[in-house]
């Protein structure tokens, strides 16, 4: 008995064929998905203060551009760079608007980030790892400010929906005189010990990235 290849099984066949084929490219779709756009209310949150945590300030620096990457239901690419002329201080009442201008201006100047001159710092993530029951993941990554790169740590949750990508960090420190922000350091000669101001800056950071 011979089996002829009839008009129905061929419509079988290229039917089949074409489902495949779609198939296989909403996985390749699914499997990546790059976000450039970030919202309003992405930033990064620091805190500082005078030696043994007398007189905080704190504020927030807003983004200047995004990107993160996230692959095989994991982010495996985060670049994030900061406009530091947006930096902003937040520890003063209303009244004492003119005491935050006067601040923020400071932390523009030579003394601290440098703006005029480095205008953007930026983050760039070189290694991601599980996290603990608090956050989902651990990130590493190079942190650049005034020109100068270190490596840095810390636990965050990655939480990905259908209205984007959300990144919110713990709150974490840094020593600022490993970038060379040395202005009133500890243990500077010749300052007295009220004025001296903690090596530490806490940062804290949220980011909600859209495609």
């Amino acid at each position: 008995m011979k089996f002829g290849f009839t008009p129905i099984l061929f419509s079988f066949f290229i039917l089949f064929l074409f489902t495949s084929i779609q198939d296989t490219g909403n996985i390749e779709e699914s499997d990546e998905l790059i976000y450039t756009n970030f919202t309003s209310e992405s930033h990064l949150k620091w805190r500082a203060s005078h030696l043994g945590g007398i007189a905080p300030r704190f504020g927030r620096i807003f983004l200047k551009k995004a990107k993160g990457n996230f692959k095989n239901n994991q982010l495996n690419e985060l670049i994030v760079e900061i406009d530091m002329n947006s930096i902003v201080v937040e520890n003063f009442k209303p009244k004492n608007k003119e005491n935050a201008i006067a601040l923020e201006e400071h932390l523009k100047s030579p003394d601290f980030f440098n703006s005029p001159l480095y205008p953007i710092s930026k983050f760039q993530m070189t290694k991601i790892e599980s996290g603990n029951k608090e956050y989902n993941s651990f990130i590493t990554g190079d942190l650049t400010i005034l020109d100068v790169t270190r490596s840095i740590s810390y636990f965050c949750t990655v939480n990905k929906t259908k209205k984007g990508l959300i990144i919110h960090s713990q709150p974490f420190e840094i020593d600022r005189t490993l970038w060379e922000i040395s202005y009133h350091k500890e243990g500077s000669k010749g300052i007295s010990k009220d004025a001296v101001i903690s090596n530490k800056i806490i940062f804290e950071i949220l980011i909600h990235l859209k495609k």
